[in-house]
């Protein structure tokens, strides 16, 4: 009888203990940051943009999907992978204070490749290389500068149609 005593104490507390534990918010992983934007471009969800997007450049967000809804632009994504870690981000934004780089990209920031099928109402463009830069904030991970996608799949886009 005792023993039962003791195992029941030693079990109620055991399950206290677990309730009194609250579960860590996991945060979604760049890539699934990159891979949920290219898909809220595809569903035109702004609030998703805004969500994914860094709030300093949460006006770009709209710019860039206005430019995808006016183009009819749907995205397929081959690949993506990390191109630039923290320590090259820092550097290649040498330029910017540590209190700028705090405002507009985070705690630290990354770059990735990312190869996408864009596919429009008159044709389908295949490996086609985009940059997507990405800054960690109290929030997770974010894209940074919209516009500078924006212009990177205008300028994609263009080469492609003239057979480049």
């Amino acid at each position: 009888m005792r023993y039962a005593v003791i195992f029941l104490v030693l079990l109620t507390a055991a399950c206290m203990g677990q309730e009194s534990e609250q579960p860590q918010e996991v945060q979604p992983a760049p890539e699934e940051i990159i891979d949920s934007y290219f898909e809220g471009l595809n569903q035109r969800n702004l609030p998703e943009l805004e969500d994914l997007t860094h709030s300093y450049f949460a006006e770009d967000a709209e710019l860039l999907l206005d430019y995808v809804k006016n183009q009819n632009l749907t995205f397929e994504i081959v690949e993506i992978s990390l191109l630039m870690k923290e320590e090259e981000f820092r550097e290649m934004t040498k330029g910017l204070s540590d209190a700028d780089f705090a405002e507009q990209i985070g705690k630290r920031g990354r770059s990735y490749e990312v190869i996408v099928t864009i596919i429009t109402p008159d044709a389908s463009y295949e490996e086609i290389f985009l940059f997507v830069e990405l800054g960690e904030t109290d929030d997770g991970w974010k894209v940074i500068e919209p516009s500078v996608l924006q212009l990177l799949i205008e300028t994609s886009l263009e080469v492609a149609r003239a057979g480049g």
